[in-house]
């Protein structure tokens, strides 16, 4: 199933960054992956609001480039066996409570 989105009708703006040290291929469940990240792009351009600058970032890199933003238990910081997805966007988010 491939989702595609029109960018130009919310005036989306989009960054992308993917380190050198992410491997070619890595060991996944391919179908569980895609339903998540799928999820979470649809959920950024459902919720971005029309006529505003709006953006998302994609990022993709070891977790040894976290640069021990958040602590996982039982991972070292050093381990490339890991890589961490990160969508950052613009929309109106998550409440507090």
């Amino acid at each position: 199933m491939t989702q595609k989105y029109d960018l130009t009708l919310k005036n989306i703006k989009y960054k992308y960054y993917i380190s050198d040290n992410v491997p070619a291929t890595i060991t996944t469940d391919d179908n569980k992956l895609m339903d998540i990240l799928l999820n979470i792009f649809d959920n950024s351009f459902k919720y971005i609001q029309q006529n505003l600058e709006n953006k998302i970032y994609l990022a993709i890199y070891p977790i040894s480039e976290l640069q021990n933003k958040i602590k996982f238990n039982n991972i070292k910081s050093d381990n490339n066996d890991y890589i961490v997805i990160e969508i950052l966007d613009t929309g109106i988010g998550m409440s507090q409570s």
